[in-house]
């Protein structure tokens, strides 16, 4: 967006005192890498700003100064094992070159992405975009690495284990984005909360950054991917916390991308689950204690909501949510997304240990920027708002059945059984105590071939 952080869609403010509608807003393009400049139809619910991405290519029909057509530019995409004159080969696959093809670089900026003519010879071992045979354009842009999640859950199969499962698949790969899975007009769910699986864009956006990515700048407006300005520029990059829960509820509730959308997906972060209760899944209550919380129930509190994976002996919830949360460079500025957290007043819970060691063992590019949270118990008593509550699914096909018995284990058990560990982190191995024991298996001598009977 053309002056992007210099004005607000909203009423003028202490930030801002240029306002511009959302029709009104002037869009950069570069074509064959000269800028160029156009508003975007708003047709169809704001339909192309909500497909147009930052730094991703596409093909466009503009009409009048408007663009009224867009769809993704299809082409050869991953890393440059060689470039010469005629050819680029990448990832094994052979594209001709000829004398008309262009070669460019995108850096994707936050605050509006450059793009920059390069030489061929700059591509080699480069992550690379190529459109054409002959290429027409190459780009030199990002391409993610391909990620799995260590859990997967089934789309739409409504059970309590395949909640949980699946609002895992996120974890440790997904940034926070005030607004993030809103749409680009501020209003309901975007391409991305409606997405089968994590959203690619997702993963991109996590794969780009670093330890120093903040979710807000307030001295650096046009260097931000903070909602300033009643619309969400960077809605595709990130998740927050409401945006999480929705995409979360859609993955269950349906098998392909891009169905029609539900109040009880993606809106705001205090009435979820008011909302969910009210679409007939389960009960909705302002009423309970951190002792009532059961395994996939979902809570609104004042400016936030999480899900609950369970809870411990010690009276700790475990959970996870979309959050900001302190990156370790020590600059003090928040960075966070999707994790694993505990919710406790005490010190060095049994759900803090828990997403201690889930995070870093299975999320360890995350752990390398962040470090696990606790939060207090305020995320189960702030119930400030006339909307905030908890929401527990009904146990039968109105809601999400439990096959799995999950609403009888504990937090850790159903980590252990997600994650397909064995090993408890909270029980580890005790001496034996006197008495007869029967059916037992010998394992071994301990630290065995650490050690020795003779002199060292």
């Amino acid at each position: 967006v053309e002056d992007y952080g210099t004005f607000t869609c909203l009423k003028p403010n202490s930030r801002f005192d240029k306002v511009i509608t959302k029709e009104d807003m002037v869009h950069r393009f570069s074509v064959d890498g000269v800028g160029r400049t156009a508003k975007v139809s708003v047709d169809n619910n704001y339909a192309l700003q909500n497909l147009l991405n930052e730094g991703y290519v596409y093909n466009i029909t503009v009409q009048g100064g408007v663009v009224t057509a867009a769809s993704a530019a299809t082409g050869v995409e991953g890393t440059a094992s060689s470039v010469s004159e005629t050819a680029i080969v990448v990832d094994g696959k052979t594209v001709s070159l000829n004398s008309d093809t262009k070669f460019f670089a995108i850096d994707p900026k936050v605050g509006g992405s450059v793009v920059k003519e390069i030489d061929r010879s700059e591509l080699k071992d480069k992550t690379v975009k190529v459109y054409g045979d002959p290429a027409k354009v190459v780009y030199q842009a990002f391409v993610a690495k391909p990620y799995k999640s260590p859990v997967n859950g089934e789309p739409g199969l409504r059970t309590i284990k395949n909640y949980l499962a699946t609002a895992l698949e996120p974890v440790g790969t997904s940034l926070y984005v005030y607004g993030g899975t809103w749409d680009w007009q501020d209003v309901a769910s975007s391409p991305q909360g409606r997405t089968i699986g994590v959203p690619q864009t997702w993963i991109d956006f996590f794969q780009q950054q670093d330890i120093d990515f903040s979710y807000r700048d307030d001295e650096h407006m046009s260097q931000t991917t903070y909602q300033f300005g009643g619309w969400n520029q960077y809605h595709y990059a990130g998740v927050d916390c409401s945006g999480y829960v929705g995409w979360s509820v859609y993955n269950i509730m349906n098998t392909e991308s891009f169905q029609e959308d539900k109040p009880y997906y993606v809106a705001g972060a205090n009435t979820r689950a008011k909302a969910l209760g009210e679409g007939g899944f389960g009960e909705y209550t302002r009423e309970f204690t951190a002792a009532d919380f059961k395994p996939g129930d979902v809570m609104s509190m004042s400016g936030h909501c999480w899900i609950c994976i369970g809870s411990c002996p010690d009276g700790s919830l475990v959970i996870l949510h979309s959050t900001p949360s302190d990156n370790k460079n020590g600059t003090g500025k928040g960075g966070g997304g999707v994790q694993i957290s505990g919710v406790s007043d005490t010190p060095n819970s049994q759900a803090y240990q828990l997403a201690k060691y889930y995070m870093e063992k299975y999320f360890p590019e995350w752990s390398e920027r962040y470090d696990a949270v606790q939060r207090g118990m305020s995320y189960v008593t702030n119930i400030s708002n006339a909307n905030n509550g908890k929401f527990s699914w009904y146990n039968d096909a109105r809601g999400l059945t439990d096959p799995d018995g999950f609403l009888n284990k504990n937090a850790e058990e159903i980590l252990q059984e997600l994650f397909g560990e064995t090993k408890s982190i909270l029980n580890p191995e005790t001496p034996l105590a006197d008495g007869s024991y029967t059916n037992v298996v010998y394992v071994g001598v301990e630290d065995y071939g650490t050690f020795t009977c003779l002199k060292p």
